[in-house]
């Protein structure tokens, strides 16, 4: 539902901006106890809004992780 959905969100921005680092999806799927197909939806959908909001971050996949950075832009 579209609470779970957003606390996994601020969850997903949480760990990658604390780790400051790339992130594996498998850290991900064990921190927050998820399939991988749910989480890549999830941080897809992120990835959207960041760009559509045109905010100065952005998460960026790096082989199988990911990571919270600043726009190159």
């Amino acid at each position: 539902d579209w609470v779970k959905i957003k606390e996994t969100e601020a969850a997903i921005e949480a760990i990658l901006f604390a780790a400051g680092r790339q992130v594996s999806i498998k850290e991900l799927m064990i921190s927050l106890e998820m399939p991988k197909e749910d989480l890549e939806n999830i941080i897809i959908s992120m990835q959207e809004d960041y760009k559509a909001e045109k905010r100065g971050i952005e998460i960026i996949k790096v082989e199988d992780s990911y990571q919270l950075c600043t726009k190159k832009e």
